[in-house]
């Protein structure tokens, strides 16, 4: 696929996302998307009809004059487009006036109708077709044609739906809210209800999506909550760490390997992309793929076919692609220690989570949940927080987002049940909180952040007795990502500690 395809694509799935904005136009975004797709398959002429059970119209056009409307129109009573309908399948035709099925029909023969492409779009309450016509052919092969339409009819069925939703008013939050609190996200910020909306939309596209933000947001949760949302819900859900993986053990424990492909291979060896079949494959922290593994796997994502570790012939997989990283792709595609390719494969749809500063009214609804999970797990009687400890909770600043708020909140039941305490306190978490404190108020608050960040990864180091690889582990961040944040804050170790 070209990059202008890929590109076209790309915007299509972001006017979805668009969709779920209060103040996006229906009818603006119905034309806009069949635009997008007379770009994508290189068409001169484009329409599209829904109709609804009370035989409701909408439709648009792109590069139609009035008299091509009521020509085009005209075919949905006979033709190409009624059979469309009628059928529920896709047409699709190099050339309608020489074609058996079509050629004596009047519309046809009278406009010499050269290549046509007609899907049928639907759902339970509405059908309706997208009509592409080209003097030029569509720039693809004909083995494709079939696929083609079909990918264009269920890009378009979910368009529709939320097309409807939007004529019938803003949409209800407490599905979205219910859906995502089985799945144990918490909150109902403004920040954190437009992810769940944008996440609950693109769940239904099988499009590569790019998951950012800083560490501990959430990214692993909301990428198995789309998973849960999708038609793949019910196949396997496979969770990469790419930081966690050793460089010379990537490739194979992506790609599997044949018997003999290495020392460890005594069989063959299937890997996670074949684990993932049918399902999701979510590749965490996909900044630390090696560039030697980053090219190889770039070829399954453009055509769904690997090679395992030394097998001659290649296997395909169907299986989406969600991907997560919180490195800036900008400046590793600049270094070079990124593909530019791949990231534009990826990114298809990017959707950004919000640190746990920027929701910070989601705080005390999060302390309470984590109280009653971990309650539960050590098998003691609910604890109680007090307010005062909620309200203090809800002002700290936790540059570990959400995973580190879950560790405060579970030392300090085990240090209020240790005491025997039916409640938790400012007491419990005092130690927290000299860790956590806002900056001096002589600091700005970048400044107060980076000072609390190089005390606290020296803190880890020494405990640690500077060990990288183990410091990142308990941190939950890559090496490379630790060994970036001891250069930025130019921190040495101190003689005597252990390498």
């Amino acid at each position: 696929m070209s990059n202008e395809r890929h590109l076209l694509q790309r915007d299509f799935y972001r006017l979805l996302l668009r969709m779920e904005g209060e103040t996006e136009s229906p009818d603006k975004a119905l034309s806009e998307a069949l635009s997008l797709m007379v770009g994508i398959t290189q068409s001169q002429l484009g329409y599209v009809e829904l109709r609804d059970l009370n035989n409701q119209v909408w439709w648009s056009t792109h590069e139609l004059s009035d008299n091509d409307v009521d020509l085009v129109r005209q075919r949905i009573s006979t033709g190409i487009i009624a059979e469309t309908l009628t059928r529920g399948e896709t047409i699709v035709t190099p050339s309608a006036f020489l074609d058996e099925r079509f050629k004596d029909n009047h519309s046809v023969r009278t406009a010499r109708i050269e290549a046509v492409l007609c899907a049928p779009i639907s759902d339970n309450e509405t059908k309706g077709v997208i009509y592409l016509e080209s003097d030029r052919g569509f720039g693809f092969d004909a083995d494709d044609h079939v696929t083609e339409a079909e990918l264009f009819s269920r890009k378009f069925s979910p368009l529709l739906k939320q097309f409807k939703r939007r004529l019938l008013g803003a949409p209800n939050h407490d599905d979205i809210l219910a859906s995502s609190r089985a799945q144990g996200m918490m909150g109902q910020s403004d920040a954190w209800i437009q992810v769940l909306k944008e996440a609950s939309t693109v769940a239904h596209f099988d499009v590569t999506l790019l998951l950012t933000g800083e560490t501990g947001t959430g990214k692993t949760q909301l990428a198995r909550y789309i998973h849960t949302l999708s038609s793949r819900r019910e196949a396997p859900f496979v969770h990469v760490n790419c930081a966690n993986l050793p460089d010379n053990l990537v490739e194979s424990e992506l790609f599997g390997a044949v018997r003999g492909a290495h020392s460890g291979a005594y069989a063959d060896l299937p890997g996670k992309i074949e684990a993932a079949a049918g399902g999701t494959l979510f590749l965490d922290e996909v900044g630390e793929l090696p560039m030697p593994v980053q090219a190889k796997f770039l070829q399954f994502v453009e055509e769904g076919v690997y090679y395992p570790l030394g097998a001659l012939t290649p296997r395909k997989v169907d299986a989406r692609i969600i991907t997560a990283s919180n490195i800036n792709f900008e400046q590793a595609i600049e270094a070079k220690t990124f593909r530019a390719d791949l990231f534009y494969r990826l990114s298809v749809v990017q959707q950004n989570l919000p640190s746990l500063d920027q929701r910070r009214e989601d705080i005390a609804e999060l302390v309470s949940y984590f109280t009653e999970k971990h309650c539960r797990h050590f098998n003691i009687p609910l604890l109680t927080v007090t307010p005062d400890t909620l309200d203090d909770l809800s002002r700290r600043h936790y540059p570990g987002n959400i995973r580190q708020l879950e560790n405060l909140v579970q030392r300090a039941i085990v240090r209020a049940s240790t005491a025997g305490s039916a409640t938790i306190t400012g007491t419990h978490t005092e130690k927290d909180r000299a860790q956590l404190a806002v900056a001096p108020s002589d600091h700005t608050y970048r400044e107060g952040k980076e000072e609390w960040e190089r005390e606290f990864i020296l803190k880890h180091l020494r405990e640690n007795r500077w060990n990288v690889s183990q410091t990142a582990r308990k941190l939950g961040v890559s090496r490379s990502q630790l060994n970036n944040l001891v250069k930025q804050h130019q921190l040495e170790r101190e003689f005597g500690s252990a390498s």
